[in-house]
């Protein structure tokens, strides 16, 4: 599902979860609109505008993740997902002071990365705040 799908599943269904972790997402689809990955979910920006700028927004439905603890992990290094895109969303959620920002000046995308040193870290997060 990736960080996108985490933060835009909780923001539907605030009732079914407690927190979420958005590891390396694109937060920001607009910047991404002629991306034909995202065109083939969301369909042509200029044909779904309303889908693409508000609907399945993030950075729009940041609000009602106001009380709900995320954590937002991403990778200084990352080739694929640029790290500014976790930065935006941070910045959005930061306000709500319920947000854990990390951004690791060696992180990548990598498995390998992720297993050794973002997992221990999102699984702490999750054990934090899943005790409530």
């Amino acid at each position: 599902m990736g960080g996108r799908g985490a933060l835009l599943s909780i923001a539907r269904n605030l009732d079914l979860f407690n927190s979420a972790a958005g590891i390396s997402g694109i937060y920001d689809k607009i910047s991404y609109k002629r991306s034909m990955k995202l065109i083939s979910i969301y369909g042509p920006f200029s044909k779904h505008k309303e889908r693409w700028e508000k609907t399945d927004n993030l950075l729009k439905l940041a609000p009602k993740l106001k009380n709900t603890p995320i954590l937002i992990y991403c990778g200084k290094k990352d080739v694929r997902v640029p790290p500014i895109q976790s930065i935006i969303i941070a910045i959005k959620l930061k306000k709500f002071k319920k947000l854990q920002f990390i951004q690791d000046p060696k992180g990548t995308i990598e498995w390998r990365h992720f297993a050794t040193k973002a997992l221990p870290v999102v699984m702490k997060f999750f054990d934090k705040n899943l005790e409530k």
